[in-house]
């Protein structure tokens, strides 16, 4: 079969068709993936509808779906907006993450490989979702101290380019996974004092030309993921790390994928004065 979804609270997808090689991305429940090539019975490689990342999976964590059910679970189907949640069936729980998809809900349950689910969590179909500063907002502070992780997509391990992409996708927006395939998405803001909330921050570090991505916050803060989720602040100069009084890095690109908002007087002075008391001794201009 050409298509295929994922019936497990999450699965890795892999560079090669190893279980020792590289996680590129995850897939969460509900997802699904355009079947390319099998290698034996044990792996098959896919690409991810959502996003077209390319990759390895098990053969064994996937469940083969027609044309048909792939045509339906595309127009139907609903997010998770819980952190974490259980499905129900008559025998047992299946847990599922913040994002994961739920194929054919009715806004009670769904049917997959013949077992009924329900769900009695926040589920929201993808005409109900909103483009709302303060959802972002309260998106963030769920997944904070979610730890690092490579390819990794919910709060029990996440990289910047994915943290990106779930907040991104619970407020309608389909992005890319990675943050160079990001920085192309949006409109773009030419100073760091225009920014709002929910601009896309594009760093680089400062020997190397590696992209970093985070999400701007309200007072010249931003979210972003160095060793776990966390919110340090910034200016037009970089990254600021508020823990250890230093910049980590430089900043490239400011996006806007939400709305313009009408600016807040004071916002720009009050993060400047929080940036020249953290980076005392150090030269902060805005």
């Amino acid at each position: 079969m050409p298509y295929a979804i994922c019936p497990l609270s999450v699965v890795s997808l892999r560079s090669s068709s190893s279980d020792r090689s590289e996680q590129v991305s995850q897939l969460l429940f509900g997802e699904m993936v355009r079947v390319l090539n099998f290698k034996g019975k044990a792996w098959v490689k896919v690409s991810a509808v959502l996003d077209h990342t390319e990759g390895w999976v098990r053969s064994s964590q996937l469940h083969f779906i027609g044309e048909e059910d792939y045509e339906r679970f595309s127009r139907e189907f609903a997010l998770n907006f819980e952190l974490k949640e259980s499905l129900r069936t008559s025998d047992f729980f299946q847990p599922i993450t913040l994002g994961a998809r739920l194929p054919g809900f009715d806004g009670m349950g769904f049917r997959l490989r013949g077992d009924t689910y329900t769900f009695s969590g926040r589920a929201v179909f993808p005409r109900d979702l909103k483009e709302d500063p303060a959802i972002l907002r309260s998106l963030v502070n769920r997944l904070m101290n979610a730890p690092y992780q490579h390819g990794g997509r919910t709060h029990l391990g996440i990289d910047g380019s994915g943290f990106v992409q779930l907040v991104y996708s619970l407020l309608g927006h389909a992005l890319p996974r990675k943050a160079d395939q990001q920085l192309v998405w949006g409109r773009l803001v030419p100073f760091a004092q225009q920014v709002q909330t929910g601009d896309l921050l594009f760093f680089e570090a400062f020997h190397s030309h590696r992209l970093y991505v985070g999400i701007a916050l309200e007072d010249q803060q931003v979210a972003h993921v160095h060793d776990r989720l966390r919110i340090d602040l910034f200016d037009h100069f970089g990254l600021f790390d508020t823990e250890r009084g230093n910049y980590l890095y430089r900043l490239r690109l400011i996006k806007r994928l939400l709305p313009d908002m009408p600016a807040e007087e004071g916002q720009e002075q009050a993060g400047a004065r929080q940036l020249r008391a953290l980076g005392e001794g150090q030269q902060v201009l805005f």
